[in-house]
């Protein structure tokens, strides 16, 4: 479902990640952890295409990053889901307008987009924001927004970049039995966190951490600890 191999990525002379290489199978949950800095939103930007895999090879939900053609990255978010650090919704439209933009795209029925985004809106509890414009809602209450809309679609794919960072512990469990769901529905999530609590909290998880762009730990044989001799063959 998603294999990264020898993955390397610079912002001129610096390196956000160093050779990385890990697997996922469909279904399974990834918390990936490590320090601001540590290249967890690098790696995301690339899983999503919104970085352009230049050293190693990406293959995420059947297609292989490094030779997407332009023209079929929306194919590919049709498969993935991200929830944003920054959330991007719309603030001067409501919350179901913003959750069932992400069906509307896909040319569902009035009918079923209805059922959908009032079932995943109750989920997180923003029954009674419904119909308010998102500009007029809380920061938790907007990133509550974004993971609707994310999860709405039911992705093959979910990949989530602190989507617990602005709210207390009761919203912050609450969000991740969502995400528990769908993993167990057999969407594969990777969810980067600076939470200890919440990663301690799901001992069942697959755990990667970044430091400094490399991958330093990991509790599954599916990852490959960070090497200098390896790495020095593919920077």
């Amino acid at each position: 479902m998603l294999n990264v191999t020898n993955l390397s990525h610079n912002f001129g002379p610096y390196w956000a990640l160093k050779n990385c290489s890990f697997s996922l199978k469909k279904g399974e949950f990834l918390f990936l952890t490590g320090s601001s800095g540590a290249g967890k939103t690098t790696l995301l930007r690339l899983l999503y295409a919104s970085l352009p895999v230049m050293r190693g090879n990406v293959n995420v939900a059947g297609y292989n990053l490094k030779s997407l053609p332009a023209r079929q990255i929306p194919n590919l978010r049709r498969q993935v889901s991200v929830v944003f650090q920054d959330f991007k919704i719309l603030p001067y439209r409501t919350v179901f307008q913003n959750v069932a933009m992400a069906l509307e795209v896909r040319g569902l029925s009035n009918i079923h987009i209805d059922r959908r985004v009032r079932a995943v809106v109750r989920g997180l509890g923003l029954e009674s924001r419904i119909n308010m414009l998102c500009g007029e809602l809380s920061g938790g209450e907007q990133q509550r927004v974004a993971v609707a809309r994310s999860i709405v679609v039911n992705p093959k794919i979910l990949l989530a970049d602190e989507p617990t960072g602005n709210l207390d512990e009761d919203l912050a469990a609450r969000m991740m039995d969502i995400f528990k769901k769908f993993h167990m529905h057999g969407t594969t999530v990777v969810l980067a966190t600076h939470s200890s609590n919440i990663v301690r909290m799901h001992p069942e998880a697959r755990q990667l951490r970044l430091e400094h762009g490399k991958i330093t730990a990991a509790n599954w044989r599916g990852a490959e600890i960070f090497s200098d001799s390896i790495a020095e063959e593919h920077l």
